[in-house]
């Protein structure tokens, strides 16, 4: 005989899935045009087309098919996420899938690295350097307090690969000095440099955005 939680679980997990669903489908509603220029930059930097006219026509292909793939995985949707980002990260795999196809050997560029999404991230007005860290180091408190805050990875979007990673280990993740230099496989020494460089990168963007 099936428990009371087992016959529940189900029926969560579909409100789940649809309420992904629909987050995400406000986000294509509002960033449509941001997400259209993000697969052109991605078709771009792999020569997929020929011109500017069927780099247009190809983009808009892809990005169909990035909805309908977004939209039937949005259980794997995390809304702690940039939505922009992460259909990004769709549109991605599916460019990849065609350039596996056409036999193109350009290298994709990183989804954070597109201008479009780095430049749809704004730090909110009037919050401080400490807040922005804090929220780093403790996105779910923060975000229980004000639904609207940015992501974790919104913010860490914002600076280079490299300093996304051992930012998002120090401050997400929680690991101390040692932990780090493990985990890289460098020094102690080195990682607090490599720590620093990345924290005065980050600084220097939400600086700029204050301006």
């Amino acid at each position: 005989m099936s428990s009371h939680s087992d016959r529940t679980a189900p029926a969560h997990a579909d409100a789940a899935h649809d309420e992904k669903r629909r987050l995400l489908c406000a986000a294509i509603e509002q960033h449509q045009e941001d997400l259209f220029v993000g697969v052109r930059v991605l078709l771009w930097q792999v020569r997929l087309a020929p011109d500017r006219e069927r780099l247009t026509a190809l983009a808009g292909e892809v990005l169909q098919e990035t909805i309908a793939r977004a939209l039937a995985a949005a259980s794997n949707y995390n809304p702690a996420w940039s939505a922009t980002a992460w259909l990004l990260g769709v549109a991605h795999n599916v460019i990849r899938h065609l350039r596996r196809d056409s036999g193109s050997k350009q290298r994709l560029i990183l989804v954070a690295d597109v201008p479009q999404v780095r430049r749809s991230i704004r730090f909110p007005k009037g919050m401080t350097e400490e807040e922005m860290f804090d929220l780093l180091r403790n996105p779910d408190t923060v975000r229980a307090a004000e639904p609207s805050a940015l992501s974790a990875e919104e913010i860490l979007s914002t600076v280079g690969e490299s300093d996304r990673e051992i930012l998002r280990l120090r401050y997400v993740e929680g690991l101390s000095g040692k932990e780090l230099a493990a985990r890289l496989r460098i020094s102690e020494g080195a990682a607090g440099v490599r720590l620093s460089r990345a924290r005065t990168k980050l600084r220097s963007a939400f600086l700029s955005d204050e301006k």
